[in-house]
Parts: structure tokens; C-alpha cells; sequence
């Protein structure tokens, strides 16, 4: 499945999540962009705008990812690489753009965020390598 979760409201962002959360007992790869932190990161957010950083901190939609039996594949690979926050525009470091699946465990078998493309976009490219059996 392919989203992108909503920019600017954490309680869409949150029901959405909610009704991902139906597919939990499939088969299922989730890639997004979810405009919002990973469950339990806390970014820095001195100086910047209290109002915008606290949206975009929100990790309540991860949570109930989580909770539905969805793995955050970054997570299970230890792989804490902010995927925006590169920018001057955009300074909030979060690792917004993620994939989550269903799948078992011992299926995810290499991940990365590309940063070597830093200039082309404000959002860093998230890969994800599986081995299904």
C-alpha cells in the first residue's frame, strides 16, 4: 500500500492510521510519507515554530501502527536516519517517510534512507529490501 497521510491535521493523521489498521491481519508493505514523527522519536524542535513543530511531532498515528501489529521497518532495523529536516525551509529532523508492514520479521532483510540526494528533494527516498519465502 502507498499514502500519504494528511499534512497539516494530526487527528486525520490519526484516524487514518486507525483504518490501516484493518488490514492487519494481511500481508501487506505500507509506505508513506506520514507527515508526522515515528513512535517515540523526539526531535529537536528549539527555535523552531511551536505550533508546526508540535503538528509534525505528533507520533500517535506510529502508535496505533504499532498497536494494529504493524512493524516500523526503520525501527526494527535500528535505523534512526531522519528522512526530512535537511533543508533550510524545513528544519524539523524526523523520520517522516517510513514503511510498515505485516510481514514476519525474519522477512525484512535490508533497509536505508538515500541521502546522497540531499539537493533534489526536501523528503529523503526510503528503501526497504524483503525476502519472501
Amino acid at each position: 500500500m502507498v499514502g500519504h497521510a494528511a499534512p497539516s491535521s494530526p487527528t486525520s493523521r490519526l484516524t487514518e492510521a486507525e483504518l490501516v489498521g484493518v488490514y492487519r491481519n494481511l500481508n501487506v508493505i505500507y509506505v508513506a510519507d506520514f507527515n508526522a514523527a515515528a513512535a517515540g522519536e523526539k526531535p529537536d524542535t528549539n527555535g523552531l515554530d511551536p505550533h508546526r513543530a508540535a503538528r509534525k511531532s505528533d507520533d500517535r498515528p506510529a502508535r496505533e501502527l504499532d498497536l494494529s501489529g504493524f512493524t516500523d521497518v526503520g525501527a526494527h532495523m535500528t535505523d534512526p536516519t531522519p528522512t526530512v529536516g535537511h533543508t533550510r525551509d524545513d528544519p524539523l529532523k524526523v523520520r517522516c517517510d517510513r514503511q510498515h508492514t505485516t510481514l514476519p520479521h525474519e522477512a525484512i532483510t535490508g533497509y536505508g534512507v538515500v541521502v546522497a540526494a540531499d539537493d533534489l528533494s526536501d523528503h529523503r527516498p526510503v528503501w526497504a529490501e524483503y525476502t519472501l519465502e
